[in-house]
């Protein structure tokens, strides 16, 4: 299957709780997996995995596509092995870097030969797996759970962004949708239509932004069918992972005010904790 189409299914948000691990099955490299990459990554609570090259050609691409788009993050080991880069391992680390973002993909090597130069500009870790690879197990175990920090803060900018742009309708219908679902609007007279107006403009808007996706609802349609008895009838919308997030973060500051931090309790006047004499 060609990457493309297969990245179209996936969403980016959220992602499953492995690393993807993109290097060499060379014999020689195995102590580095087995020491150092696996338990690095297990330190810093994640499950590190490999594709199995030992699957036909078609299927081990589709895993790998599969795996860079729905790994936590993408670790790839680009060592030379000999005297040249797997191009296996550059191609995974293509496809991560086209389709996830930056803090996402981590890079590591433990030679000093010479990098190419579409990869010159990109941040690679050193680190020595063969000679140390207590320390490297350390450099590792670090840099995922730098990784995932940054990813986190990307996800409450993302989230933030969302907030911000909420109106009232948007909101109401948000969390109508993050109950349980919500169905489209039924319309009937003219004082519906002019009733729901406001619903359904903010579901389009919610849609757009990848607040809300369509959940197809089972049984057999009669073609041919309207618009509006499609969408009442074999669509319910729900909240996405990033516009559940949103709604929390929404209720968080309705409690309290961004930036503001609870008020501390007064102190009892009846306490007998006062400083004058008596």
């Amino acid at each position: 299957m060609f990457p493309g189409h297969l990245f179209d299914l996936f969403p980016p948000f959220p992602r499953d709780n492995r690393v993807l691990v993109a290097m060499s099955f060379d014999q020689l490299l195995e102590p580095r997996w087995r020491d150092v990459i696996e338990p690095g990554v297990k330190d810093a609570g994640l499950e590190a995995y490999r594709v199995n090259a030992s699957k036909i050609s078609d299927s081990i691409v589709t895993d790998i596509v599969k795996g860079v788009a729905s790994a936590r993050l993408v670790l790839a080991d680009i060592s030379t092995v000999g005297v040249v880069r797997n191009a296996n391992v550059l191609y995974e680390v293509g496809l991560a870097h086209a389709v996830r973002q930056p803090q996402e993909v981590l890079l590591f090597r433990s030679d000093s030969e010479r990098l190419l130069f579409d990869l010159s500009t990109v941040r690679v870790n050193a680190y020595d797996p063969d000679r140390d690879p207590v320390q490297a197990r350390r450099t590792v175990a670090e840099a995922v759970s730098v990784a995932l920090k940054e990813v986190e803060v990307q996800k409450s900018l993302a989230v933030d962004r969302a907030v911000k742009s909420l109106d009232a309708a948007s909101l109401v219908v948000l969390g109508l949708a993050n109950a349980g679902g919500m169905k489209y609007p039924e319309v009937t007279t003219v004082g519906e239509m002019m009733g729901t107006l406001l619903d359904v403009q903010a579901l389009n808007r919610l849609l757009a932004a990848g607040l809300v996706q369509v959940e197809y609802l089972g049984g057999p349609i009669e073609w041919p069918i309207t618009v509006d008895k499609l969408a009442r009838e074999k669509m319910l919308y729900r909240s996405s992972p990033l516009g559940a997030a949103t709604l929390r973060e929404v209720g968080d500051r309705l409690v309290h005010k961004e930036g503001e931090t609870a008020p501390l309790p007064k102190e009892d006047a009846g306490s007998g904790s006062g400083t004058g004499s008596g």
